[in-house]
């Protein structure tokens, strides 16, 4: 038997709860897009920094293509440091050089 040295923050979770908390991350995600996309930065922030927070313990490719988009939409466009400062945190934006 071979013991594992590492340790998951979902270790002892069953999986479907990591399932839905994935799918909860990803429709968050999904809900700031379209926030940044109607021109409602404000709403698409707040919604995002709860994505981020399950993004950070998943680690969901999908998830982190949608904030990425977000990151295009709103970052970058409207030149927000509120967004750029979350976006970095979660390294989907690059620090300023």
């Amino acid at each position: 038997m071979k013991f594992r040295t590492t340790c998951s923050p979902f270790e002892g979770v069953h999986p479907q709860a990591t399932d839905l908390s994935r799918d909860l991350g990803l429709a968050l995600a999904r809900l700031a897009v379209a926030y940044a996309k109607n021109e409602q930065p404000d709403h698409a922030l707040d919604v995002a920094r709860h994505a981020f927070q399950i993004f950070s313990e998943t680690q969901s490719a999908r998830t982190r293509a949608e904030l990425k988009e977000l990151s295009d939409i709103i970052a970058v466009g409207e030149g927000r440091e509120d967004v750029q400062a979350l976006l970095r945190t979660y390294g989907l934006l690059a620090w300023p050089t």
